[in-house]
């Protein structure tokens, strides 16, 4: 017979139930660092790339959308439709993904917004648009006039640079035609010497 059946029942059951919860223990402790990786199927992958595709915008959409707003514009009579039209075009000309973002053309849809419905102005954080708008249009227009004088500046410093060089030239050529004149000289007061 084992040792086990020589002891108490009740030093038995507790050394049981110690085992039982020692297990437990460390079944919900190891337990939960295990995780279940999902293997992608075929179908989600596909899923993954429409929805990566819907949130990129292709810039041929944005000139599409822009163009069909713009067509709307000319068409459009109601100027409280006129106006969210303009708004909407705005946002579209300002956004992050347009390749092609235009502040100036945001800024005048936006001007032309308040203009038909003042209103949007307090509403809404327009004016506060229409404010940094303005302050980058100028900004913009600064560092157009900078890097013309820019451009203006550095034909300027080649035309000087070249002007240096073509001066430097002469330069030479006129010590050359100094030091042979010495030299002449040189040789007449020498010859006259010996004609004395």
């Amino acid at each position: 017979m084992s040792a086990g059946f020589l002891l108490p029942r009740h030093r038995r059951a507790s050394g049981v139930l110690a085992a039982v919860f020692t297990g437990l223990l460390f079944l919900i402790a190891f337990g939960g660092c295990a995780t279940v990786k999902r293997v992608p199927v075929e179908g989600d992958l596909v899923k993954e790339e429409e929805s990566l595709t819907k949130r990129v915008p292709v810039e041929g959409d944005l000139v599409k959308e822009e163009e069909s707003l713009t067509e709307s514009i000319k068409n459009e009579s109601n100027p409280l439709i006129l106006a969210e039209a303009y708004l909407h075009r705005a946002r579209l000309r300002l956004r992050a993904d347009n390749p092609r973002i235009d502040y100036v053309g945001a800024l005048e849809d936006l001007k032309k917004a308040v203009d038909l419905k003042p209103e949007i102005a307090t509403g809404e954080d327009i004016g506060d648009w229409m404010a940094a708008l303005g302050r980058l249009v100028n900004l913009n227009q600064e560092v157009a006039q900078l890097k013309a004088k820019n451009e203006q500046t550095e034909r300027q410093n080649r035309t000087l640079r070249s002007n240096v060089e073509l001066l430097e030239k002469q330069e030479q050529e006129l010590r050359k035609t100094i030091e042979d004149l010495q030299a002449l000289e040189l040789q007449m007061e020498q010859r006259r010497q010996q004609l004395r």
